[in-house]
């Protein structure tokens, strides 16, 4: 087999791609789940060969552990992208900087400030399409009540947004590095567009945020490859994570009618419910790169190793949670790694927090009723986020 360095042990080898193989089947979570079956930790030739830590405990550990495990290339393979996106790969004290330029826009005074914005848009989405009695979930709301959001943080026109979604599937989801540089290639030329407009007009919005933006105690501003680093990689998380959330959200609330009902008897705990919808459907990986030489838990890895951290999977392991597949809006542990642990964890938190409870609130206020058409079997996108292509959902109007 190709991609397997010489300190591999073969006994720890398995065939596994992350971006292939479980797109397109019924029950993506059940299946990636069978890592939990194997190895701890296992290396995969697949996608330019790497690690595979497959429990919540190491995971969780490699996320605060920044001086063995380095953010300079935080996405599986090498080499799919044409420059880091930033800051998400990036290390201390660069890492810190680029954070602090964007932390004013992610604070929870300023995301309260956005919560009625929210609040408005989440009402007359759900009022638009209710008299129909039925919707596809994933382009008639997911799609719109967070993206719109966002795109008035960054003061781009929502008539841009058809294209910036097209770009951003073939980046979370493009099945072979080829599509993903191409995609990531074509992001940064509308970054690059919009940032040389922006800079003739500058406002209060994120994007110029980052264009005043300063590095190294403020002792230089931010060059090209930063401004576009950063800017690509807040696009690229604001048309998706959230939107891919909502949709497993929805997805999970139409199949159990006992946990609407409990989150409309007692909305009090709508936000414990949240965390526990957080924890049952992570939906992200994400990478590390081993900085030097180490040994982790008996296995030695080297400098210039890449380390799948499939998180996907981090709230179904039963070592952290007991029963981790029944969903239990009363559960004492809720932790989970969806926005990420240590340095980098989620900046804007704290808003997708506040979208998806907006989303319970409002939907189950006028929907409180509502279930999967039947015979839909909507198709599984995995990738750098897991993901429904669509949902169709049904509902009687009263």
């Amino acid at each position: 087999m190709q991609n397997i360095p010489s300190h591999v042990p073969p006994e720890l080898v398995r065939a596994f791609d992350f971006k292939k193989e479980l797109t397109g089947s019924a029950d993506s979570y059940r299946e990636l789940a069978r890592l939990h079956e194997g190895p701890d930790i296992f290396f995969t030739p697949d996608q330019g060969g790497h690690w595979v830590v497959t429990r919540f405990a190491d995971m969780e550990a490699i996320f605060r552990n920044a001086a063995d495990f380095s953010s300079r290339n935080a996405l599986i393979p090498k080499g799919a992208r044409p420059m880091n996106i930033l800051p998400l790969e990036s290390d201390a004290p660069l890492h810190t900087a680029y954070r602090t330029i964007l932390y004013p826009y992610f604070t929870v005074d300023a995301v309260r400030k956005m919560e009625a914005d929210a609040q408005e848009m989440a009402t007359s989405l759900i009022e638009e399409i209710y008299p129909r009695g039925q919707c596809e979930f994933m382009n008639d709301f997911a799609l719109k009540m967070p993206i719109k959001i966002f795109m008035r943080l960054v003061n781009l026109p929502d008539t841009d947004v058809p294209y910036l979604l097209k770009l951003a599937d073939g980046f979370f989801h493009g099945e072979s590095p080829e599509v993903q540089f191409a995609s990531t290639a074509e992001m940064i030329g509308y970054v690059a567009q919009k940032m040389e407009e922006r800079k003739q007009n500058l406002g209060d919005d994120l994007l110029s945020a980052v264009l005043k933006g300063t590095a190294e105690n403020g002792s230089r501003p931010l060059n090209q490859q930063e401004i576009l680093g950063m800017a690509t990689v807040l696009i690229l998380g604001g048309l998706d994570t959230v939107a891919s959330t909502l949709t497993w959200f929805a997805k999970f609330l139409a199949e159990n009618e006992s946990h609407r009902r409990q989150l409309i008897d007692s909305p009090d705990i709508i936000n414990k419910a949240m965390e526990e919808l957080l924890r049952r459907h992570h939906i992200g990986s994400q990478a590390r790169e081993v900085s030097h030489d180490i040994v982790y838990k008996g296995i030695t890895m080297k400098e210039g190793d890449m380390v799948l951290l499939p998180i996907v999977i981090a709230g179904l392991d039963d070592r952290q949670f007991e029963d981790p597949w029944t969903v239990d809006f009363m559960r004492k542990d809720t932790k989970h790694l969806a926005f990420g642990r240590g340095p980098h964890m989620c900046i804007g938190a704290f808003l997708g927090r506040t979208e998806l409870k907006v989303f319970i609130q409002q939907w189950l206020k006028r929907i409180p009723d509502f279930s999967v058409v039947p015979g839909q079997k909507p198709r599984i996108l995995c990738g750098i986020t897991h993901a429904l292509d669509s949902l169709q959902l049904q509902w009687t109007p009263r």
